[in-house]
């Protein structure tokens, strides 16, 4: 995948809902 820093984003209930997942994807993230 060449990821020189992997961020992952780990679900967290109703704390990370599906704008903080798109916000992540969006940014190159995984998760």
């Amino acid at each position: 995948m060449e990821i020189d820093f992997p961020i992952f984003s780990a679900g967290m209930g109703p704390i990370a809902g599906p704008e903080l997942v798109a916000a992540v994807s969006n940014a190159g993230g995984l998760g």
